[in-house]
């Protein structure tokens, strides 16, 4: 499919299709890659939907090594605001752009972003985390947490066997969303490792060599995140 770009300040996002209702790919560490491309492309592909890929580091940045990747997204898991100034500056575009409507989809730290989107009330319609990692925003106690106004529906997907999510991150992630009344699902993986969505040929950190050892596709897990996230789509765009 064509695609443009979204220029503004340092950064040049990625668009597929038209539409009214746009679905935002936060990728994971390594930037614009083939994979999160394919994606925003999927998502285009439904009539009247604008795909859209985010460019984390500018210039469509795409760190190719696990080492150069973890560098570059650092410093926004370090200052979870900056995420947030990023997705915030995103949408603040789109809108400006005629886009009504707007999902959120993040894979791994990109996940983490959009949850924080949701637990900051961002004015979105929607966000899916798929192997999204739960780390709270906020440290302090969750009595003195801010509540959002605006509740975004949440759909969290993850892998049973994903060392970067393990299941002790379930229940407070899970006390959180309800405590913030957030229409929230959260949808776990038997079997299924970190980043269980990447094929070996969509995987970077394996094209340059290197044995990701927490992280392995699945195709049955692959094949239901598909489903649910086509299903949660249809429920935010009606």
């Amino acid at each position: 499919m064509e695609t443009r770009d979204l220029a503004y300040e340092a950064y040049r996002d990625l668009l597929v299709g038209s539409g009214e209702d746009a679905v935002v790919v936060v990728p994971d560490y390594h930037g614009v890659t083939p994979y999160a491309r394919a994606l925003a492309e999927g998502f285009a592909s439904n009539s009247g939907r604008l795909g859209v890929v985010l460019d984390l580091y500018g210039d469509q940045g795409m760190p190719a090594t696990g080492a150069e990747a973890f560098s570059a997204i650092n410093p926004m898991m370090t200052d979870r605001q900056l995420g947030l100034k990023r997705l915030q500056a995103c949408v603040d575009q789109l809108h400006g752009q005629g886009v009504k409507r707007i999902t959120l989809i993040g894979y791994s730290c990109g996940g983490t972003m959009v949850y924080d989107a949701a637990r900051t009330g961002m004015d979105i319609d929607g966000v899916i985390g798929v192997f999204g990692l739960f780390d709270p925003l906020d440290n302090r106690p969750l009595v003195m947490r801010s509540v959002p106004d605006r509740k975004v529906p949440l759909l969290a997907l993850v892998g049973g066997e994903d060392d970067l999510v393990t299941r002790e991150n379930y229940q407070p992630f899970i006390r959180e969303l309800t405590a913030f009344g957030i229409d929230w699902q959260l949808h776990v993986f038997g079997g299924a490792k970190h980043a269980y969505t990447l094929r070996q040929e969509d995987n970077l950190e394996v094209q340059s060599g290197e044995e990701p050892a927490l992280q392995l596709f699945n195709e049955s897990a692959n094949r239901r995140t598909e489903r649910l996230i086509d299903q949660f789509l249809g429920e935010i765009f009606s």
